[in-house]
């Protein structure tokens, strides 16, 4: 998702990344110590076209860009041209052999451009350094390269042919939501529908274990479920759930809840799983307005059906002269999800965020039908979306408000997260339509109340950090301290109110060292007091506050009555919320400022 304020577009600059549990670096490189020897690819190549050196053309780059999934080749052979794709280590193993069984279960069920995949392999302890594929080269240039010169009638083409390739996908219909893989039985077989493995790096018994254990449903004599591989799932910047982590699921909320908690068990922390957990909270309230409906209502949780899950102009290839779809490639990502996800348009077609709130845009209410004929060209679309497949035209235009909502799952982490953010555009511009689905499904002025407590505090900490302050490390790992309580770091200026900063006094010099204490200071500018929140494993006593004798100067001994104001404001604090995670998080001021 875009923001729209500039103050976010520093964000990677202003925070401390080592502190960020959910973030391994924003500046990761997946080809990082990846050594990729062309020439043994050459090789290959030679080798399983039976051709000499002479015979086929050096690489040459088609895709090379840095902190890319894949890098590609083509190679020119006597006859024709192939294409190899270099595979990224992200989702080892599991990635390639999902593309590769895409490819060959679309080339068997149904008529779409996909390339033909002649020989891979799936294991990167090969010579070229990273797995493979070797495939068809597909004729045509990328669609974003010549949309703006297509006339009219080369558009309407296109528009037929996208209503075609959506309708043959959503005809793929199965009872789980997964990858496609294709069975353990057919690795080692000789199954001719079947993509053939290079034979110079044959399976390991591991991965052949793994493939069994995690691809187990099926759904065919030839193909199986297995671990799904939705971009967020993949984010190669983030902690990414493990395959074991993203197993198929079958049911809707399921996926939902998949998705929010990025794997399960999830790798979120604490806060984005408190507000990613709203996700599947709405969207099981506005199923039960669509009892009836077999796609958007509770009857629908197990309708899965077939989508590339990465369509965009760069993977669409066209005629130039016709606007005819040539080819559709890189299906890395494919898998069988709800039947209201897997039909969005791409591109000029892509129609969610002009009649929808996505992320925290509001909708663009069609600006860009800049050619006097767009309007027209829409009608068209929708026309022949409806007459080819009602059902799929329910699915495009219904399913926006479950997308939207399933974007906001898939949001990155903390700092760079707007959840928070669309839920209350998402109620304050009046999408949920009270006065007929009646009340919102959850308090937002008390959760709005407790969103400010907890960006105003993280704002803190981003605040400490871009003064490089000492403290900071300290406090991220004072909630892993068992013996003490290390606050004296705390600089000044920190502790702003009197009830703080008596407490302070108190808990630096006289807490004994056996009680573990987290103490972190919040404000919360809609109360009219400013509470200090505690979170503790034991409030202390009176007793337990009395002067040591190595403070000898220390103030007198704080007295009952104050003893019973910690002890209501640490009650505030964990009525409130489990203040320890807040110790991870950072925010940035773009937070603040659309609260």
């Amino acid at each position: 998702m875009s923001g729209s304020s500039s103050a976010s577009l520093d964000w990677t600059e202003s925070v401390d990344w080592s502190t960020m549990v959910d973030w391994i670096d924003v500046q990761k490189d997946p080809w990082a110590g990846v050594n990729i020897d062309l020439n043994a690819l050459h090789a290959i190549v030679c080798q399983f076209f039976r051709l000499s050196a002479a015979q086929c053309g050096p690489a040459v780059t088609l895709s090379e860009q840095p902190k890319s999934y894949a890098c590609v080749y083509s190679f020119q052979l006597p006859t024709q041209s192939v294409v190899a794709r270099l595979v990224a280590p992200v989702k080892p193993l599991f990635k390639t052999e999902s593309e590769v069984a895409a490819m060959d279960y679309l080339r068997c069920h149904t008529g779409l451009p996909v390339p033909i995949v002649y020989v891979y392999c799936s294991q990167s302890s090969n010579p070229v350094g990273a797995e493979w594929l070797l495939m068809e080269h597909m004729p045509g240039v990328e669609l974003g390269e010549v949309w703006d010169q297509f006339n009219y009638p080369q558009k309407q083409t296109l528009a037929c042919n996208l209503v075609d390739f959506y309708d043959e996908l959503f005809r793929l219909k199965v009872d789980g939501c997964g990858g496609l893989y294709h069975s353990p039985n057919s690795v080692d077989g000789f199954d001719l529908s079947r993509t053939p493995r290079w034979l110079g790096a044959p399976l390991s018994a591991e991965s052949l274990c793994l493939l069994r254990s995690l691809c187990s449903h099926s759904i065919s004599s030839g193909h199986r479920l297995g671990p799904i591989h939705d971009l967020s799932l993949i984010n190669f910047h983030l902690v990414m759930p493990t395959s074991s982590q993203t197993r198929p699921v079958f049911s809707t909320d399921e996926y939902v809840k998949l998705i929010s908690n990025n794997g399960n068990p999830p790798t979120r922390n604490d806060w984005d799983l408190m507000v990613r957990e709203k996700c599947l909270v709405l969207i099981q309230s506005i199923q039960k307005f669509y009892r009836h409906s077999p796609f958007f209502g509770s009857s629908a949780a197990s309708d899965f059906r077939f989508s590339h899950g990465d369509l965009h102009d760069g993977n669409v290839l066209v005629d130039p002269q016709s606007g005819a779809i040539t080819g559709i490639i890189d299906w890395d990502t494919a898998a069988f999800r709800p039947s209201w996800a897997t039909v969005a348009g791409f591109g000029w077609f892509q129609e969610d965020a002009e009649r929808f709130i996505i992320g925290t845009n509001s909708p663009n209410n069609f600006e860009n039908n800049v050619q006097p004929e767009d309007p027209k060209l829409r009608a068209f679309f929708h026309t022949e979306l409806y007459c080819t497949n009602p059902d799929l035209f329910s699915c495009f235009l219904g399913g926006v408000e479950f997308r939207a909502i399933l974007a906001v799952a898939a949001d990155d982490p903390l700092p760079a997260s707007k959840s928070d953010i669309f839920f209350i555009k998402y109620h304050e511009l009046g999408y949920w339509q009270e006065s007929r689905r009646g009340e919102f499904p959850w308090d937002m002025y008390a959760w709005r109340l407790m969103l400010l407590n907890c960006h105003q505090l993280t704002a803190i900490f981003q605040e400490r950090n871009r003064d490089k302050v000492a403290a900071s490390n300290p406090l991220v790992s004072l909630g892993h301290e068992t013996s003490s309580a290390e606050l004296a770091m705390l600089t000044k200026g920190f502790v702003l109110c009197p009830v703080s900063k008596f407490w302070f006094d108190r808990l630096t010099n006289h807490i004994p060292s056996s009680v573990f204490i987290t103490v972190i200071f919040a404000f919360a500018s809609l109360s009219p007091v400013q509470p200090l929140f505690f979170t503790m494993s034991h409030i202390p006593d009176p007793s337990e506050m009395a002067v040591p004798e190595s403070h000898p100067q220390a103030d007198p001994q704080p007295q009952a009555s104050d003893i019973d104001v910690l002890r209501s404001i640490v009650e505030m604090g964990r009525a409130l919320l489990d203040l320890n995670t807040i110790l991870r998080l950072h925010a940035t001021e773009y937070h603040l400022s659309q609260l």
